[in-house]
C-alpha cells in the first residue's frame, strides 16, 4: 500500500484492484488447455488487449462463463 492507501499492484491490476488474469490463469480456472481459451476468445469471451498481450478481468470471465453455460 502507498501513502494514499492504494494497492501497488502495477500494470496487472484491473479497475477494481484485482489482478488481471493471463491465458494460463483462465485455463486453470476453466480446467482446460490454453488452446481452448483461444477458442473461447473467438467465441466472444471478454478480454483486454495490451499490444500483443491478452489479459482477462476475472469477474468478466466468470460472468461470461456463467451466462454461457447455465
Amino acid at each position: 500500500m502507498d501513502a494514499n492507501g492504494k494497492s501497488k499492484q502495477g500494470r496487472d491490476a484491473g479497475a477494481n484492484g484485482a489482478r488481471l488474469w493471463k491465458v494460463r490463469d483462465v485455463a486453470d480456472y476453466a480446467r482446460c488447455s490454453p488452446r481452448t481459451v483461444g477458442n473461447l476468445m473467438v467465441a466472444g469471451m471478454p478480454r483486454i488487449k495490451l499490444g500483443r498481450l491478452v489479459r482477462f478481468d476475472p469477474g468478466a470471465v466468470m460472468e461470461w462463463m456463467r451466462d454461457r453455460w447455465r
